[in-house]
C-alpha cells in the first residue's frame, strides 16, 4: 500500500517539478542576461573611449590605430564589431 502511495506521489509530483525546474533556469538565464548587458553598456559607455583616446594617443595612422585597438580583443568577431562601434575601422 506505501509503494502504492509513493508511486502516485512520484506521478503527480514528476511535472510540478520539471516546472519549478524550468522556471529556475528560465530565471537564472534573465539574470546573467541582464549582467552581460550590463557589463556591455559599461564597457560601450566607458571603458571603450578611454581605450580609444589612449591608442589614438600612441597610433602614428588610422591603420596602426586599428592594429593597436585590434590587439586588446582577441575574437576577430568581436574585434569587427568593437572597431565598427568606434567608428575606426
Amino acid at each position: 500500500m506505501a509503494v502504492l502511495g509513493v508511486g502516485l506521489f512520484a506521478a503527480a509530483a514528476t511535472p510540478i517539478l520539471r516546472n519549478v525546474a524550468k522556471e529556475e533556469v528560465l530565471q537564472s538565464s534573465r539574470i546573467m542576461m541582464e549582467s552581460a548587458a550590463g557589463a556591455r553598456k559599461y564597457t560601450s559607455e566607458q571603458i571603450a573611449p578611454r581605450l580609444v583616446q589612449r591608442e589614438k594617443a600612441l597610433a602614428r595612422s588610422r591603420q596602426e590605430l586599428c592594429a593597436r585597438l585590434g590587439e586588446h580583443i582577441p575574437a576577430e568577431r568581436d574585434r569587427k564589431t568593437f572597431l565598427r562601434d568606434v567608428g575606426s575601422g
